[in-house]
Parts: C-alpha cells; sequence; structure tokens
C-alpha cells in the first residue's frame, strides 16, 4: 500500500508513514489527537478543522482526498502497533 506514487528503491527500507507529505503527517497528528482526548468526535469534523485552522483551500487540500489519506495512515499505524 503506498500513500503516493511509485516508490524509488532507495527508499523502500524507510516505514510508509515517515514518507508521507509534511502536511499530511501534520493532519494525521492533528486528527488523531483530537482523536484520543475527544474519542466521541468525528474524523470528518476534525479533518475539517485542521483545513479550517489552517485557512487550506480545496484546490490547496481537498477534504475528501484528506479524508482518505487519514484512513490509509491510520490503518498502517494500527497494523504496526496491534
Amino acid at each position: 500500500m503506498s500513500f503516493m506514487g511509485k516508490e524509488k528503491g532507495v527508499l523502500k527500507p524507510i516505514q510508509r508513514l515517515y514518507k508521507c507529505n509534511a502536511i499530511d503527517l501534520m493532519m494525521f497528528g492533528w486528527v488523531s489527537g483530537i482523536k484520543r482526548f475527544l474519542p466521541s468526535a468525528q474524523i470528518q469534523d476534525a479533518v475539517e478543522a485542521f483545513i479550517t485552522y489552517h485557512d487550506l483551500t480545496e484546490t490547496e487540500y481537498p477534504f475528501e482526498s484528506a479524508l482518505v489519506t487519514y484512513q490509509r495512515m491510520s490503518n498502517y499505524y494500527k497494523e504496526r502497533h496491534d
């Protein structure tokens, strides 16, 4: 599973989670933090709050894409830590 395009061979030893874009890592941390301290919070609301707080446009950081990215990163993180 890849979060980005085709992987360069030299990067294969690096865990996928660490190869994400900085904005995706920030969003993942933001949403994960909200879910940790407010378990009843909805992921969609946390992603929307991240986008709003950072004043990102739909063109700069599409909401639906951010949701999919969060789910993929979350699933990968859970696989690695279960």
